[in-house]
């Protein structure tokens, strides 16, 4: 039996990427931001050093945009101004250069 060559790897590997980014944006809608208040920090510079990194804060800043909180978002981590507007950047270049190419959804 053979593997999947690299060619079916890249046609397939966009779509994937998609759907795990869009998933991602989903879930954070869906779950409301004081919940990720109440959760234990995942980050593992702050959960060794005890200090936050550049980071720290981008689910919640970015769950509290999807709510439309964008003081709320701000005051997390201000980094949220770049991440979010490159996150959409990087879905819709991924999205329009999956719809140009005229491949369909994988089968699994």
């Amino acid at each position: 039996m053979r593997g999947i060559g690299p060619a079916l790897r890249g046609r397939s590997a966009r779509f994937w990427r998609i759907a795990a980014v869009v998933s991602g944006i989903v879930v954070l809608a869906l779950v409301p931001t004081p919940w990720l208040d109440q959760a234990p920090s995942v980050c593992l510079f702050r959960n060794l050093l005890g200090l936050r990194c550049p980071g720290c804060g981008m689910t919640h800043a970015l769950s509290a945009l999807l709510h439309g909180e964008f003081a709320r978002a701000f005051l997390y981590n201000k980094l949220v101004v770049v991440a979010f507007p490159a996150i959409v950047g990087a879905v819709l270049y991924d999205v329009t250069a999956w719809a140009r190419s005229g491949r369909r959804i994988p089968k699994l």
